[in-house]
């Protein structure tokens, strides 16, 4: 008599970015291939629908690695704190807008402080110098 094979272990459930402003942010436990392409599996992870709004705790979720998503989250981030966002879309030839995100690693204690309001991500991109030095009279 045949039997249906099942799933050993729980799979994530797959979330998709569809609203610019939507973000996640937590540790990358693993990442995998399928025939579909490359994922990373996200747990502890916080999220939020909307640019400015409040961040949810979720459980694990997985994230497809879409061409801009696979350029900037490597299988060496395993175990780092990442924050993702939605940020902008980009047209192709192809006639379906590529999805661009803003990727930004940060600590356990800077996402736990985004869950509660007390950090912002503006306070994590550090603001580039400008060498002040160089007199334009010189040249």
């Amino acid at each position: 008599m045949a039997t249906e094979r099942e799933a050993q272990s729980n799979l994530a459930p797959f979330h998709k970015f569809t609203e610019l402003g939507q973000a996640i942010a937590g540790k990358i436990e693993r990442m995998g291939q399928t025939e579909n392409g490359a994922f990373a599996i996200f747990h502890p992870v916080i999220g939020r629908s909307e640019r400015g709004g409040s961040w949810t705790k979720l459980s694990e979720i997985a994230i497809g690695l879409t061409t801009d998503l696979s350029m900037k989250v490597e299988r060496r981030d395993v175990g780092k704190y990442v924050f993702l966002e939605f940020n902008d879309t980009e047209p192709t030839r192809k006639g379906n807008d590529k999805k661009l995100f803003r990727v930004i690693e940060l600590t356990r204690d800077e996402i736990i402080g985004l869950r509660d309001g007390t950090f912002s991500i503006a306070d994590a991109v550090a603001k580039p110098k400008i060498d002040r030095s160089l007199d334009r009279d010189d040249f």
